[in-house]
């Protein structure tokens, strides 16, 4: 529209400008010598001035009211972008208070989910406590019943009455085997004669405080006592000075300590250790007690004592009918179910089951706290060698593990590694946690032990075949 108007304009100009001067020179170049005046005709301009102006007041009315119309289209338009605007700030807003409240809600909801996973947590634990003192009162229970079932069935034999005898345990003071074998020790015997053996707390006693200037000695106790001693008690997760509790927890069969403890003076010391007989009945009828709704007589091996309470039972059961007499097939069965219950959950490397398709051999090679000059102790790798390729020979492809700890001596483990014959892989777990390794010794098809406590403990519970050196067993 404006383009069409500019154009009109235009040629309104021209006419006006040039076509009176058109007019003027024709009419000179008719009279070229003659003056001829005449007045030029503006009737045809002034009406074409009339219509420009005519055409202008339209163009500019046209366009008035054209702007007029876009101004009020603007208008609403920018009033409905308004109203738009307002609605959507307002819906946005109202979102906004309600993802606001929302927040809120998650946030109360995370601090309740939050406390309900600690109630939880502290629920878990409990459980687990409750659980523990259950099993422990059911264990402590299965085993009063043992005894009273055992001490029940208990016949008099020359003079023996019927009365509850309970032997109290110092155990000694160094390293695990050493720690736990007298308790076996006494196991057989109070399991063979229907007796109660209890274990005196290990804090406070002698042993401790001999086993405190052990440890003070630092790795200078290795003159006397061998780098195992120190090997242990810088393992991970192991500290001697609490091995009753550890031991307890751990192996299944380890008595409970009483609690609380009958007053000292009420146990009566003995040594050597008397079996069922006159010299058991002469103790008892002069001290026995009333505790637990039985006559109890306590008798207990000094700590103190000058072949210490390990080989006072050991001679008592070389002295009445042996090994055998007293680590029978039920007893052991008994001792390897309490084991088993506690520690088959340790079985990494091989299982305990007997109709496995492998068959395994594990030695126990003593090193770290025996040099080869103490020869009471050590045992040649070529001996287990010797014993593992006999063992091959009935069973072809037997895989051998090598336990071990401490320093080796050796230097390396050339024969153990070159044992050949029909043996198949040798596999070395050396420096594991020692609890693991008494459940594999247990656990093994055929056991081959050392000089040593540490292994022959595994070797009196043990339901497969046990090598052990003539010379020391």
């Amino acid at each position: 529209m404006r383009g069409w108007i500019v154009a009109a304009l235009l040629m309104v100009v021209v006419q006006i400008s040039i076509v009176p001067f058109l007019g003027h020179a024709i009419w000179r170049a008719g009279v070229p010598n003659e003056l001829d005046v005449r007045a030029p005709n503006l009737e045809p301009v002034k009406q074409n001035v009339e219509s420009i102006q005519k055409i202008t007041e339209e163009v500019k009315k046209d366009a008035e009211l054209r702007i007029q119309a876009a101004r009020t289209e603007a208008a609403e338009t920018v009033a409905n972008i308004r109203k738009n605007a307002t609605e959507t700030i307002a819906k946005t807003r109202q979102e906004i208070l309600g993802l606001k409240e929302q927040v809120k809600s998650c946030a109360s909801i995370k601090t309740e989910l939050e406390y309900a996973q600690e109630q939880n947590e502290k629920m878990k634990m409990q459980m687990e406590k409750m659980n523990k003192y259950f099993d422990e009162e059911k264990r402590a229970f299965e085993r009063k019943h043992e005894q009273i079932e055992l001490f029940t069935n208990t016949k008099e034999e020359n003079g023996f009455r019927p009365i509850l005898v309970t032997v109290a345990h110092h155990p000694r003071q160094d390293l695990l085997g050493s720690f736990a074998l007298p308790t076996v020790y006494l196991l057989s015997i109070a399991f063979r004669y229907g007796w109660a053996l209890e274990i005196f707390p290990y804090e406070g006693s002698e042993g401790q405080e001999t086993l405190k200037q052990v440890l003070a000695l630092g790795p200078k106790s290795s003159k006397g006592w061998g780098s195992g001693l120190q090997d242990v008690t810088n393992r991970k997760n192991h500290n001697p000075m609490e091995l009753n509790e550890v031991v307890y927890d751990k192996l299944g069969f380890f008595p409970e300590q009483p609690d609380p403890s009958p007053d000292e003076s009420k146990w009566v010391d003995v040594e050597p250790l008397p079996a069922p007989g006159p010299k058991l009945d002469e103790i008892c009828r002069n001290n026995a007690i009333p505790r637990n709704g039985f006559l109890n007589c306590l008798l207990q091996v000094p700590i103190d004592s000058e072949d210490d309470n390990t080989y006072v039972a050991q001679w008592h059961i070389e002295e009445h009918g042996g090994t055998d007499a007293f680590f029978t097939e039920s007893f052991r069965n008994i001792i390897r179910k309490r084991f088993w219950k506690v520690n088959r959950h340790r079985l990494k490397h091989y299982s305990d089951e007997v109709d496995s398709s492998e068959y395994n051999i594990a030695m126990h090679i003593r090193r770290g706290d025996v040099p080869k000059k103490m020869k009471k102790r050590w045992t040649e790798q070529s001996v287990f060698a010797t014993v593992a390729r006999r063992i091959c020979e009935s069973h072809p492809g037997a895989i051998v593990h090598v336990f071990s700890s401490g320093k080796n001596t050796d230097g390396g483990w050339e024969e153990i590694e070159n044992i050949g014959g029909k043996c198949g892989s040798i596999i070395f777990h050396l420096d594991e946690y020692e609890f693991d390794t008494w459940a594999h010794l247990v656990a093994a098809d055929s056991l081959v032990i050392s000089k040593s406590t540490f292994s022959y403990v595994p070797a009196l519970i043990s339901g497969g075949d046990v090598y052990f050196p003539h010379d020391y067993w």
